[in-house]
């Protein structure tokens, strides 16, 4: 079976998944996110995660107050708490490495017609090394994303835990100065290239499916 591939603009091949139709514009998108990325932070923790909305009784199929800014402030709420927390490891410290964090999320509905969102968090990985222990409220990544989630939806974190996944190979590293670094991208981009997939993306009713760090 022939692999599907993509060729970036500086005309470097890419393994995607196939059985899809994928648009080269999220493709692209996914590809200049990581490549900012990796410009600010020579070794990146890729963070994958999926954030699930409440069933909530309504008339309407999505309820409208998850459906315009929620992704939105789940992004200021991670990035907010990155801030605060080098801020304190800074004051303890006194020196720690500079993490500016980056993402790109997808908007799909299941068969039950439920949305919910695929995110890629991109974070410095000198500064956070990977996930941490995802079974309980903690101090750590995990923990952030549980607590970000929660803000968005204007919940207790603990209550909403069960609505965020993280997936079987959860963060991948990338490390350019590694000896196989172009394997490492390789596969991140092919994990990542399931985001540009037009099916079960949700359109109409002006609503975004598709988004990511513009710097």
């Amino acid at each position: 079976m022939t692999t599907a591939i993509y060729t970036t603009h500086r005309n470097i091949t890419y393994p995607i998944v196939s059985g899809y139709t994928l648009n080269p514009t999220y493709l692209a998108s996914i590809d200049e996110v990581i490549q900012r990325a990796l410009m600010e932070h020579p070794r990146i923790l890729v963070l994958r995660v999926d954030l699930h909305l409440p069933v909530i009784a309504t008339e309407q199929d999505i309820p409208w107050e998850y459906d315009t800014t929620v992704i939105s402030r789940f992004v200021d709420s991670f990035k907010a708490q990155v801030k605060a927390d080098l801020q304190r490891k800074k004051r303890e410290q006194g020196r720690v490495h500079h993490c500016n964090p980056r993402y790109v999320w997808v908007k799909e509905i299941n068969e039950a017609n439920q949305p919910h969102y695929h995110v890629a968090l991109f974070l410095n990985k000198d500064t956070y090394f990977g996930l941490g222990d995802y079974r309980t409220l903690a101090d750590n990544i995990a923990g952030k994303v549980y607590r970000a989630w929660g803000s968005a939806l204007k919940r207790d974190p603990n209550e909403i835990m069960p609505l965020v996944h993280f997936p079987d190979t959860p963060y991948y590293h990338l490390d350019q100065n590694s000896s196989d670094w172009p394997q490492q991208y390789s596969a991140v981009f092919y994990r990542l290239s399931y985001f540009a997939k037009l099916e079960t993306k949700v359109y109409g009713q002006m609503l975004r499916n598709f988004g990511s760090s513009r710097r």
